[in-house]
């Protein structure tokens, strides 16, 4: 069964650490996220890919023996070391990074379908988060800050700032 390690990376040199460990057949998995980005230039937000955890990488190492030369090959620019756990490198299993995985998919295809559909959320409405660390929790849209909503769960104290894209109107 193969293992992930949990390393840390320059966030500034993440590409660059990137492109050797795959150079060198180590395979590297980041999540991403979309997030839109407003430059000063552009009137229009872009939608681009971002990292979900900057700073950290998941690197496939297969039994001891592959976690001992994963780590001695890892080694280039950017590269900080792995994240440590009481003491120990920090694993994780096949099965959360596919959780992991599942996660990402959900979140980009629920993102593109809200996109296209171009929903509007007033202020005071009832919403439902639609996937994510939130998935199916209920809330009240506070107030519209660009793409995203200020949203006050019920369960929480403090309310929320979550993509708009993320987000459906609860029917009544």
């Amino acid at each position: 069964m193969s293992r992930w390690l949990v390393v840390r990376v320059r966030a500034s040199q993440f590409d660059r650490w990137f492109s050797k460990c795959t150079e060198r057949g180590i395979e590297v998995y980041s999540p991403t996220i979309a997030v839109y980005v407003r430059h000063s230039r552009v009137r229009r937000p872009r939608l681009v890919r971002r990292p979900a955890y900057p700073g950290y990488a998941f690197v496939k190492a297969n039994g001891n023996d592959g976690v001992l030369s994963v780590m001695s090959s890892l080694s280039c620019f950017g590269y900080l070391g792995p994240l440590m756990s009481f003491g120990k490198v920090a694993v994780l299993s096949e099965l959360e990074i596919d959780r992991l995985r599942k996660l990402e998919q959900e979140m980009e295809s629920e993102l593109v379908m809200n996109i296209k559909s171009k929903q509007t959320i007033p202020p005071g409405s009832k919403v439902v988060v639609a996937c994510g660390l939130f998935a199916n929790m209920e809330g009240t849209a506070v107030r519209i800050v660009g793409h995203f909503a200020v949203v006050k769960f019920d369960a929480m104290q403090h309310p929320l700032k979550i993509n708009t894209c993320l987000l459906k109107l609860k029917e009544r």
